[in-house]
């Protein structure tokens, strides 16, 4: 009993203490990010309505952990895990030198980019699709890097978060999420829908919308 009860004492003394760490570091990195995207939305909203009133740049806080930013018919949707992970065994950081000299590197806080239509959230409707564009992950020395599609990863970086680079990352993710245009699904794939989906709930047409594929029915 004794044994187990050290070992007890010692996993939570190192793996369980380092995973604390990693929360605390990721929940202050999601703290800062509120706060560029509050910048990041006040300037863009303040020079684009001197040209057009009708194109509204804003910050959004739906919970304590989902926070976004909506631009004309995009809304980029930010969310926190509370949780620690392991990076999967098979993934290049734990063969580097990194990693092996000190195993509670490969842990990291995660926190998601979402693209979504504006719409989608304003009209609530349900079915409508979302896009992972990114994920940035932060360790509990808050060394941190991102993965997402072209332009939107950020190489392994033994340095604190900052300002700057959040914004660089929260820039990147909006030219991206504009440059994904809707594209019109084939009139021929959704020539049939039934009563039920054309009634659907308070009598309105019930369509999932993704920027991939354009407006299909649920």
């Amino acid at each position: 009993m004794k044994d187990m009860e050290k070992r007890i004492i010692k996993t939570l003394c190192t793996k369980a203490s380092n995973k604390q760490l990693v929360h605390r570091q990721a929940l202050a990195s999601f703290e800062l990010l509120k706060t560029v995207l509050k910048l990041v939305a006040k300037s863009l909203n303040d020079q684009v309505c001197r040209v057009d009133k009708h194109v509204v740049v804003e910050y959004v806080e739906r919970s304590e952990h989902e926070v976004g930013i909506t631009f004309s018919g995009d809304t980029l949707i930010f969310l926190f895990h509370s949780n620690a992970f392991k990076l999967p065994d098979d993934h290049f950081l734990l063969a580097t030198p990194y990693v092996r000299e000190d195993g509670n590197r490969k842990y990291y806080g995660l926190i998601h980019a979402y693209n979504f239509l504006s719409d989608s959230m304003k009209m609530r409707r349900m079915n409508d699709l979302g896009t992972l564009l990114s994920r940035l992950l932060i360790n509990g020395e808050g060394h941190h890097f991102a993965e997402g599609g072209t332009g939107l990863s950020m190489p392994l970086t033994e340095n604190g978060l900052d300002e700057a680079i959040l914004k660089s990352w929260v820039e990147r993710l909006m030219i991206h999420a504009m440059d994904m245009d809707l594209v019109i699904a084939d009139f021929t794939d959704f020539r049939e829908i039934t009563v039920m989906e054309l009634e659907g709930l308070r009598n309105e047409l019930r369509l999932q919308t993704s920027k991939r594929l354009g407006f299909r029915p649920s």
